[in-house]
């Protein structure tokens, strides 16, 4: 069960830093595949298409956590009207209020108060 603050992430979409993937003919021999790609001299790993020669140096997710985390900040933005421009879901806040926009163009607001 989720905890209030709790992060729970079902998907992660990485990107590669640096790969080196190259298909090779179906029955290339592993000499065949080390001329090919001088730079990396490894056996080939057998696949229904052919050969895959497969080299990752790393991977990086750090930015894509970043950029997750940051979706998840309210931004600060006064709302002039309750006609104003936004999207349903959309939620900002300023030092007054918090404004929440419940359909295409039309915000609600509700007033912060110390406690």
């Amino acid at each position: 069960m989720p905890y209030t603050g709790e992060l729970i992430i079902d998907k992660i979409t990485a990107k590669v830093e640096h790969c080196n993937i190259n298909n090779q003919p179906t029955y290339a021999t592993v000499d065949q595949v080390i001329a090919l790609n001088p730079k990396e001299p490894l056996p080939p790993m057998q696949t229904p298409n052919g050969n895959l020669n497969s080299v990752v140096s790393s991977v990086d997710i750090m930015s894509e956590v970043y950029q997750a985390l940051d979706a998840l900040k309210i931004p600060t933005n006064q709302i002039k009207s309750s006609k104003a421009q936004g999207y349903t879901g959309q939620i900002t806040h300023d030092s007054e209020y918090v404004y929440i926009c419940v359909s295409s163009n039309n915000w609600k607001r509700i007033k912060l108060e110390s406690f």
